[in-house]
């Protein structure tokens, strides 16, 4: 790693971007070329692509499953509270720079304490980082400004492997899997929506993907119209056809189990409100604990 006070091209980008000629030099830290390998670290559930700049931070490109990839910037215990922070790439040293210096390109960053998050231009970055370019950071802290610049070495090697880590990945989060209701219009038993039997598809993935669920949940909901009879059998006919469509895309029946409610437990107690809130089936996840 390299540490210098430096006129660095953030001297004129920030103070740009701030209205105001940036005077005060940067406190300049550079990875080592040598040292510019990213670090990939992968499982069903997160794929994460990281380097680190010694006694200073740490860049990070984390994928999670049902979400766009991100770019976290994590300061080392020690380093200064932030009041803003900019990324931006740029083609290494031995490469020509083919684009003009100035404000396109430059992102200013979420600060959450000693992280930063770059969310929406994290995609680009990450292809820009497959062709080699490099990562700059400007964090302006109360104290000097410092400068973070992250090298790439065999980087299209890294993103190579870190897409095949995201191709790889459940295909939903605890979050998206946990709990889910399927809607059905009046008097409807079977599905159809391509979109519901894609996520079926998709949850059976994820449940042969996470070891912890040990039961699947279907439970048969309608409305407040007709019956009390027609509506139990309805419900039964409901939880059955989404049952057996978890089963047909690989679900083990061991792990099923079906219910029927009628119109007992409704999401909306006036039937004005219903707007079709009832007529459901509620596939829930139950995860042993530890």
């Amino acid at each position: 790693m390299v540490t210098q006070l430096i006129k660095s091209p953030w001297t004129w980008v920030v103070g740009a971007m701030l209205n105001f000629p940036l005077a005060q030099a940067i406190e300049q830290r550079t990875q080592a070329y040598e040292n510019g390998s990213w670090q990939l670290s992968s499982d069903p559930f997160e794929c994460r692509l990281s380097q680190s700049l010694h006694n200073s931070a740490t860049a990070e490109f984390i994928r999670l499953p049902g979400e766009t990839v991100k770019l976290a910037l994590s300061l080392s215990p020690g380093e200064p509270l932030l009041s803003s922070a900019f990324v931006r790439s740029r083609r290494a040293d031995w490469q020509a720079e083919t684009r003009p210096e100035g404000l396109q390109g430059v992102y200013e960053g979420q600060l959450e304490g000693n992280k930063v998050l770059f969310k929406e231009p994290a995609h680009q970055l990450l292809i820009d980082f497959s062709k080699g370019y490099w990562l700059d950071f400007y964090l302006n802290p109360a104290q000097q400004p410092v400068g973070l610049t992250f090298t790439a070495l065999f980087s299209q090697q890294s993103y190579s492997d870190f897409q095949a880590c995201v191709r790889q990945m459940a295909p939903l989060s605890w979050e998206q899997a946990r709990e889910h209701d399927i809607y059905f219009a009046t008097g409807e038993k079977t599905v159809k929506s391509a979109e519901v039997l894609t996520y079926l598809q998709d949850l059976v993935r994820y449940i042969s993907m996470d070891s912890k669920v040990v039961k699947v949940l279907v439970d048969g909901h309608t409305d407040t119209l007709g019956n009390a009879a027609a509506n139990r059998a309805l419900s039964q006919q409901r939880a059955d056809e989404v049952g057996a469509r978890l089963l047909e895309y690989g679900l083990s029946l061991n792990m099923l189990e079906v219910r029927a409610h009628s119109q007992r437990y409704p999401l909306a107690e006036e039937q004005a409100k219903e707007n079709g809130l009832n007529r459901r089936v509620t596939v829930r996840l139950i995860r042993h604990a530890g």
